[in-house]
């Protein structure tokens, strides 16, 4: 019977010890888990943090390209506008010196007459 007794005390003793390191084991996994759950709420913390940066740089750059689109677009007008410029007075000297041309050969024409009637009296 005694050893009957010391089985089960010992078989009881083996249990509690069991019991203990497995509570332990728990404890220490439910630590660790712990630990992740707070490294993942982190993590996830700062990813909504870069996503909103990455927003508002995506949106910083829609307004650049709108900007820069607009630019080119003036830039496109004031060239063509340019371009029409330079060719109105272009055309507009042109047609001055076309006018002063004519009217120096018309002149010229006319003082070679003179020249001519003055050579035909002498």
């Amino acid at each position: 019977m005694k050893s009957v007794r010391l089985m089960v005390a010992f078989f009881a003793v083996c249990f509690v010890v069991s019991l203990f390191a497995g509570c332990e084991e728990a404890n220490t996994v439910e630590d660790s888990s712990v630990g992740d759950v707070r490294r993942h709420r982190l993590i996830a913390t700062e990813n909504n943090q870069l996503k909103g940066q990455l927003a508002e740089k995506d949106a910083t750059i829609a307004k650049l390209e709108k900007q820069l689109e607009e630019c080119n677009d003036e830039q496109e007008a004031l060239r063509k506008r340019a371009d029409t410029q330079i060719k109105e007075n272009i055309e507009g000297m042109l047609g001055q010196t076309m006018d002063m041309a004519a009217e120096l050969q018309a002149e010229n024409a006319k003082l070679r007459a003179e020249i001519e009637a003055i050579k035909q009296a002498q």
